[in-house]
């Protein structure tokens, strides 16, 4: 049985992740030429209800060592996306083509042991990536409750609001002059 977040706990999240987002954050290689495309976005997983196994500690918010994988819905093409600052996650070199997250996984590894936690989406998520454009998910929860057997894979801000915080934290980029395309997960 699935059951929802606790009421409340979703608009701090998402006002964590903002926070967290652009603390300390790199910056997104500007385009080169007029056809260079982005496609951008964060994560956080909010993990509960995981055993602590080996020093491992699952529980928590997670930003970094996150990988999505992105499949060309044609080619089947794969490209691989792992989290930087603050679950910030972009490309710059996925080709023209519509896409889908074939999946999604948290790795995490101490000297003699590793502990992966991972997911896939029911459903083909359209992610149009287009030249000279961006493609922007916004900001993505990932919550997964062990004890409980929830599992939510969904937007925490959306793709509006994520690029207007974007655009505060880097007004200068030349990403702000091009076409965005949201995409509602």
């Amino acid at each position: 049985m699935q059951r929802g977040l606790a009421r409340g706990s979703v608009p701090a999240i998402a006002v964590l992740l903002v926070a967290l987002l652009f603390a300390g954050c790199e910056k997104v290689p500007e385009p080169e030429g007029p056809d260079d495309s982005l496609l951008i976005g964060a994560i956080m997983l909010e993990a509960r209800g995981y055993k602590e196994t080996a020093n491992m500690r699952i529980d928590g918010e997670h930003y970094r060592n996150i990988t999505l994988t992105f499949s060309n819905a044609i080619t089947g093409e794969e490209y691989e996306l792992k989290t930087r600052e603050a679950g910030l996650f972009w490309s710059n070199k996925i080709p023209a083509g519509n896409y889908y997250i074939k999946r999604y996984a948290f790795v995490l590894e101490t000297d003699s042991h590793k502990y992966t936690l991972h997911g896939t989406l029911t459903g083909k998520l359209t992610l149009p990536v287009r030249p000279g454009r961006v493609t922007n998910l916004g900001a993505i929860l990932w919550y997964s409750d062990a004890e409980n057997e929830v599992y939510q894979f969904r937007q925490a801000k959306t793709p509006e609001q994520f690029r207007d915080e974007l655009q505060k934290e880097f007004p200068e980029s030349a990403w702000h002059q091009r076409e965005w395309i949201s995409v509602k997960i």
